[in-house]
């Protein structure tokens, strides 16, 4: 690829404001995206060790780590977006270039994440005793509140 090749590749308009912004800004939600990815892997260890626990303490923790780790998972997905837009704004000739070097890999590392997160609602598929356990409490304030305003059915008391 020529340097002529990645001016073509430029956005005209430009970077939207200092690219120094978009340099703090993605390594703000990039850390905010590690803090989810490492709580959905303490979730998911707690979960796994609890499971295989016979402990009723381990298995009440099991359920509420697996509740955990299914939302973590979404919230890290949702906060890896972030990132990635950031370093395509900041480096823009560059992003095209580094995603037509690694596709094979990215591709295989999406593919991986489809399956471990099949994997972990398999999981809470196949366990209902400990999705039953760690389910929503239907008696604290946040069901009271949709209650009230007659939102839920599910919340019963």
């Amino acid at each position: 690829m020529t340097p002529e090749m990645l001016y073509a590749l430029r956005d005209q308009a430009g970077v939207p404001a200092h690219p120094l912004i978009f340099l703090v800004l993605g390594v703000l939600t990039f850390a905010l995206h590690m803090v989810a990815v490492q709580v959905m892997l303490g979730a998911s260890a707690l979960t796994l060790r609890g499971a295989i626990s016979t402990d009723a303490s381990w298995r009440r923790l099991a359920a509420a780590m697996l509740t955990t780790a299914k939302i973590a998972v979404s919230v890290a997905i949702v906060l890896g977006v972030a990132p990635l837009l950031f370093v395509q704004v900041i480096y823009d000739p560059f992003w095209y270039t580094s995603n037509v070097l690694s596709a094979w890999w990215v591709i295989g590392f999406i593919g991986l994440l489809i399956v471990g997160y099949i994997a972990m609602y398999a999981f809470y598929w196949k366990n209902p005793d400990l999705a039953q356990m760690g389910g929503a409490r239907r008696d604290g304030w946040c069901c009271r509140c949709w209650r009230c305003w007659g939102w839920a059915s599910s919340c019963t008391a």
